[in-house]
């Protein structure tokens, strides 16, 4: 099992929660590079697409751009219980609070993971990969 690290990527939030997941003994693949090119893509999309990778997706109000809404989607509908959705609410309106509140109804009436904390993500992370403790 390989965790890739989607979502808000001008953001604080990947650099401590790798450390959870070292930590946890859990891999990962962060595609957050320096520079965005084809071959950055490519491999994203390798990942991506095994079989074993759960695809997490954590939207912050540093967000820049929609495109993980719609990634998140996809995922939900291709692989739903290998996909998770985490909205850190700091920062955001009420308005885009009720918004997120909608994405993820739609999230998991296809059947993906939606979560309210970091900690729930590593707990639901522990019972795909089979290390619950």
């Amino acid at each position: 099992m390989i965790v890739f690290l989607g979502g808000t990527c001008e953001s604080n939030w990947r650099e401590s929660f790798m450390q959870r997941l070292k930590s946890n003994g859990i891999e990962f693949f962060n595609p957050v590079v320096d520079v965005w090119n084809e071959e950055a893509m490519l491999k994203e999309n390798e990942i991506k697409m095994q079989p074993d990778t759960i695809e997490l997706y954590v939207v912050t109000s540093e967000m820049k751009g929609f495109y993980s809404i719609a990634e998140v989607t996809q995922a939900s509908l291709l692989k739903p219980d290998r996909t998770i959705f985490y909205v850190v609410e700091d920062g955001f309106d009420n308005k885009q609070i009720k918004s997120f509140d909608a994405i993820k109804q739609l999230l998991t009436n296809n059947g993906a993971f939606v979560c309210e904390s970091f900690s729930e993500i590593v707990n639901i992370l522990k019972k795909i990969g089979g290390n619950e403790s």
